[in-house]
């Protein structure tokens, strides 16, 4: 399935490529170069979203151990916050993922510490990637899973359940 999503992605970026300005032969600008680069990597990081794990509105037992994961040729860094306004501002956590060996090369793996998911409420996650822009002469950027209008992640942790008393119903 992710096979199949990442050619699609690449069809895609190729097809956006060839309708920028310049694509049909004329010569490039290096301002277009840069935007169509910047687009082109905010379609993967918005792609590197929607593969992520676990999916949209997991529901978690409170002080639950959570492994979030995404798939990504560039090393990944995972954003946590208690509120989306939040999460620019790596409320609770900003780290980098750990590269998962083997079978699953190019997957980045984030044990969220269980103190982060001790109290119930609200979690909020985002993924990003840095690289060299060769459009835009070198530049470095970091590009969100959120660009695009993509919606962060919600883990949503559950409150404990109370301890049933004996004899009971």
């Amino acid at each position: 399935m992710v096979r199949t999503t990442w050619g699609g992605l690449l069809a895609l970026c190729a097809a956006l490529a060839s309708l920028a300005p310049g694509a049909a032969g004329a010569k490039t600008t290096v301002p277009n170069r840069c935007a169509e680069e910047k687009l082109l990597y905010e379609v993967w990081a918005f792609a590197i979203g929607k593969e992520a794990k676990p999916p949209q509105q997991k529901l978690i037992p409170a002080g639950a151990q959570v492994v979030l994961s995404a798939e990504s040729q560039w090393p990944l860094t995972f954003h946590l916050a208690r509120s989306k306004r939040m999460l620019g501002r790596h409320d609770l956590l900003r780290a980098k993922g750990r590269d998962a060996k083997g079978v699953n090369a190019n997957r980045y793996l984030l044990r969220v510490p269980r103190r982060l998911t001790a109290r119930p409420g609200k979690l909020y996650w985002d993924i990003s990637f840095t690289v060299r822009l060769i459009g835009c002469k070198g530049k470095v950027r970091t590009f969100y899973s959120t660009a695009l209008g993509g919606k962060p992640h919600l883990l949503t942790i559950a409150g404990r359940q109370g301890r049933r008393r004996q004899g009971s119903r």
